[in-house]
C-alpha cells in the first residue's frame, strides 16, 4: 500500500510471523529519506490499525499564548502527550497537555506557532527533525 502526500511517499508492508501465529509486523517506509518504522501487533488488529492510521489527522495547528519556564499556555484545549513540531526550524519538542496548559521539555521554543503530533503517531520518526524530549 503506497500513500502519497505532496512530496512525501509512504510505503506500508505487513508481514506475518511464522513462529508466533498471532503476531504481525508492520513496516512503514518513507521513500524520500530512507527512514523506517516497525510495529508488532496482533494479526486480528492489523486492519483496524491501518485504517485508523490512514484516516486520522495527525497534525493539529496550535498557537502558543505564553511561555513561563517549562510551562506553556495554548489557544485550544488538548489532553495528552505528544510533540510540538516546528516545520520551518525542523525541530520537535516533547510536550504534555492538560486542557489549555502544558509542560514542554525545553524552555527555548523557536516560534509561537507549531503543530501538535500525538505520541502514538509513528509519523515523527519518518520526518527528518531534531528531537528534544524529556529525560
Amino acid at each position: 500500500m503506497v500513500r502519497r502526500d505532496s512530496n512525501k511517499q509512504l510505503h506500508i508492508v505487513t508481514y506475518r510471523s511464522k513462529l508466533v501465529q498471532n503476531r504481525c509486523l508492520i513496516v512503514i517506509k518513507n521513500l524520500n529519506n530512507d527512514k523506517n518504522v516497525f510495529k508488532v501487533i496482533p494479526c486480528s488488529k492489523i486492519k483496524i490499525y491501518l485504517t485508523n492510521l490512514l484516516r486520522q489527522k495527525n497534525f493539529i495547528k496550535i498557537k502558543l499564548l505564553s511561555l513561563e519556564g517549562n510551562y506553556v499556555k495554548i489557544n485550544t484545549a488538548i489532553k495528552g502527550s505528544g510533540w510540538l513540531y516546528f516545520p520551518t526550524h525542523k525541530k520537535a519538542v516533547g510536550v504534555v497537555f492538560y486542557g489549555r496548559q502544558g509542560v514542554v521539555a525545553s524552555p527555548a521554543l523557536p516560534s509561537r506557532e507549531a503543530y501538535y503530533i500525538p505520541l502514538q503517531s509513528p509519523i515523527l520518526s519518518l520526518i527528518d527533525v531534531q528531537v528534544i524530549d524529556f529525560y
